[in-house]
C-alpha cells in the first residue's frame, strides 16, 4: 500500500510533465510533433540504461535506489529549468539533452525499482491482484496528473507564453 501511495505522485507528475512539454514545445516553440518527440530520446535512452542497472543497484542498496532516483530526477528538472531559462525563447532540442538524460536516469531507477519492490511483497497467490492494483494506480495517476496539473498550468500560464492556447481549448 505504501508503494502504491508513492507511485501516485510519481506517475501524476510524469503525466503532467509530458502534457505540459507537448504544449510548450509544439504550441509556443513551434516544434513539430516529430521534433518534440525526438528531443525526448536522451530521456528514453537514459531510462533504458538505468533500468538495466537497477536490479544490481537494488540488490546492493535496497530501497534507497528509489530515493536516489527521485533525487536524480529532481536534479534533472532543476537543470531543465536552468537550461530553459538561459536560452528562452530560442530553445533548441540540443539545449534539453543533458537535463533530459539526468531525468531519464532518475526515472529509470525509480519506476522499475518501485514496481519490483511493490510486487515483491505481494504473496504469490495475490500476484494478479497486486499487479492489477499497481497498473490501475499508474493509469489513474497519469490521467489525474494530466487533468489536474495540466489544466492548472493552462489556466495559470499567461496567454502570451502559450500563443493561442486557452483553458477553454481543453474542454471536450
Amino acid at each position: 500500500r505504501r508503494g502504491l501511495l508513492l507511485a501516485v505522485p510519481f506517475f501524476a507528475g510524469f503525466g503532467a510533465f509530458m502534457f505540459v512539454y507537448a504544449l510548450i514545445t509544439q504550441d509556443r516553440l513551434g516544434w513539430s510533433p516529430l521534433v518534440a518527440g525526438l528531443a525526448l530520446a536522451p530521456l528514453a535512452a537514459a531510462f533504458l540504461l538505468a533500468s538495466l542497472l537497477m536490479p544490481r543497484l537494488v540488490a546492493r542498496f535496497g530501497r534507497t535506489v528509489i530515493t536516489a532516483g527521485a533525487l536524480l530526477q529532481l536534479a534533472g528538472l532543476v537543470g531543465l529549468i536552468g537550461s530553459l531559462s538561459a536560452v528562452w525563447p530560442a530553445v533548441g532540442a540540443a539545449d534539453l539533452v543533458a537535463a533530459f538524460a539526468v531525468i531519464g536516469l532518475g526515472q529509470g531507477l525509480v519506476m522499475p525499482a518501485l514496481v519490483r519492490i511493490v510486487l515483491s511483497e505481494v504473496p504469490v497467490e495475490e500476484a494478479g491482484v497486486g499487479s492489477g492494483a499497481l497498473t490501475t494506480t499508474q493509469q489513474v495517476s497519469l490521467a489525474v496528473g494530466v487533468a489536474v496539473l495540466g489544466s492548472l498550468f493552462v489556466a495559470l500560464a499567461p496567454a502570451a507564453r502559450l500563443g493561442a492556447l486557452h483553458a477553454a481549448d481543453l474542454v471536450l
